[in-house]
């Protein structure tokens, strides 16, 4: 395809507009190829229509688009890529500062973490002395309270069994 019917059929396509980056989502990309595909067919349709000539004339058509349309994204992304570079080599000392940057805000971040790491240890360590601690004092504490009911179940049936003997034997006034 000559460069001039390339420039017909796929309108060309300035990737920056006073030195800012164009951005496009993939999606628009792949939308645009589809539109120059269907404007290839259409234009190569409106030159000779496809059921004017013979099957065989058809495929070498249809076959022709295709390999139109693979060197147009072929040439896209070649430009993408070329562009890509460019940008990187013009703006090496920036992206080299911002990995510098993330690399101590990582480091940064790790050492914050691991201070909080420390002190759930010893918050953890901390607790778990003071659950055994009141685990310990329960017990006894359960323990006493048990042997305390005990002694006043002890004490109570004593005074019931001396208030039943003293029922059966009433004092004689002297």
């Amino acid at each position: 395809m000559t460069q001039r019917r390339r420039h017909q059929i796929y309108p060309a396509r300035a990737p920056f507009e006073d030195g800012e980056f164009d951005a496009v989502s993939p999606l628009a990309v792949i939308a645009r190829s589809f539109d120059c595909l269907d404007a290839c067919a259409a234009d190569a349709c409106r030159r000779s229509p496809p059921a004017a000539h013979p099957v065989e004339a058809q495929a070498n058509f249809l076959q022709s688009t295709v390999d139109d349309f693979v060197a147009y994204l072929k040439s896209e992304t070649n430009e993408a890529a070329r562009t890509a570079a460019r940008i990187a080599r013009e703006n090496k000392d920036t992206i080299d500062a911002a990995k510098s940057q993330l690399g101590y805000l990582t480091a940064d971040w790790g050492a914050a973490l691991s201070r909080q790491k420390e002190r759930l240890k010893t918050l953890h360590k901390d607790a778990s002395a003071m659950w055994e601690d009141w685990n310990e004092t329960a017990v006894s504490s359960w323990a006493e309270a048990g042997r305390q009911a005990h002694m006043a179940l002890d004490w109570i049936g004593k005074w019931m069994r001396n208030q039943s003997l003293s029922d059966q034997r009433p004092e004689i006034p002297v």
